[in-house]
């Protein structure tokens, strides 16, 4: 009872002997080259060959749902969405993420798995592949949901989460209507951000776009994905944030200043200026003043860059008003800096 499954090599005879009308592509991160060439087989045996759209597929949560994705399978989509659950759980929230399925098994046993500890593991005869994605969020703390029914499982989830995080997996596009949407770009395969199916799709959904792997990958890999980014996704806008005593990004002379980490008094070379759509100058004391504030009120130690990072975003987002999302990186934690607050007297 279900969907046929033939194999795939026996598309165009499936199609004339059954006089099928539609063929709907089901696959993600595949090469443009990839999905045309599938097209041109289904039409060619006579059938309509169609893509979803989000529209069409997502389910409404009465919950926040924050979606990680990404523009190719690797990016680092997963680290990043356990991340997104830690930083949620230390807040205070209550948090589970939700996985793309990988039914291997007992598909009516695994309509709806909630994976919790170890055990869980074996309750659902988790395979090797499955392990390697629960593990991490067991051996954290958290919780995330899988399996076959996504309309019982985000029920189910509704009932114990304040906040869903939805963890893109294979790099679908995201299950459920996001509140606020993550995609992870990858600047060791510049070029496939815009090549891809439905991974360019993702980016042009994307609130922000996070670009992985820098301090591995080469400046030209980095702007050239920036570059893509911000063509194929025009709303995002990108801000920078510099010491006011040494604004070299917006064009003026290095100076001195006590904000640590940022501001050396050159541009790097791995940074692209002209993506930025504003320079925002920070002054020392309301970078140290937000790194202070931002340890009394929210419990987070973190360096004068990431006040002046924060200071900024604060910025922003007054000028952008209610119901806007502005993200932002705090690169380090405060603990080498505790020593500092003699140098703001």
């Amino acid at each position: 009872n279900g969907i046929q499954t033939i194999p795939e090599a026996d598309l165009e005879k499936f199609v004339k002997e059954n006089q099928v009308d539609q063929v709907l592509m089901a696959y993600s991160d595949s090469s443009y080259n990839t999905v045309m060439r599938k097209c041109a087989r289904a039409q060619a045996a006579g059938a309509e060959f169609k893509l979803l759209s989000p529209r069409q597929t997502q389910i409404k949560s009465n919950k926040p749902v924050i979606g990680i994705d990404a523009v190719r399978t690797g990016c680092g989509k997963s680290q990043t969405s356990r991340k997104v659950v830690e930083i949620l759980k230390k807040r205070g929230y209550k948090v589970v993420a939700i996985r793309e399925p990988m039914p291997y098994g007992d598909l009516v046993q695994q309509e709806c798995m909630r994976f919790a500890d170890y055990d869980d593991l074996v309750k659902y005869k988790s395979t090797i592949e499955e392990r390697e994605e629960y593990e991490p969020y067991i051996e954290r703390g958290l919780v995330i949901y899988s399996g076959v029914d996504y309309g019982t499982i985000i029920k189910k989830a509704e009932e114990e989460a304040d906040i869903i995080v939805w963890d893109g997996g294979n790099n679908e596009v995201a299950f459920y209507q996001t509140d606020m949407h993550l995609v992870v770009a990858d600047p060791l395969r510049p070029g496939h951000e815009i090549a891809y199916y439905p991974g360019e799709t993702n980016a042009k959904l994307a609130d922000y776009v996070i670009i992985n792997k820098e301090d591995s990958a080469e400046p030209e890999g980095i702007a050239t994905v920036e570059k893509n980014i911000k063509d194929i996704n025009p709303d995002a806008k990108i801000v920078g944030v510099e010491p006011m005593s040494s604004p070299v990004l917006s064009g003026g002379e290095p100076g001195y200043h006590k904000i640590q980490g940022i501001g050396a008094g050159f541009v790097p070379k791995i940074l692209n200026v002209n993506i930025m759509d504003e320079i925002i100058g920070v002054s020392d004391d309301d970078a140290y003043n937000m790194s202070k504030r931002l340890a009394k009120e929210e419990g987070l130690i973190v360096g004068t860059s990431s006040g002046a990072a924060c200071f900024a975003a604060m910025k922003v987002a007054a000028k952008l008003g209610k119901e806007k999302n502005v993200v932002t990186l705090f690169p380090d934690t405060g603990s080498r800096y505790m020593s500092l607050e003699k140098s703001f007297k």
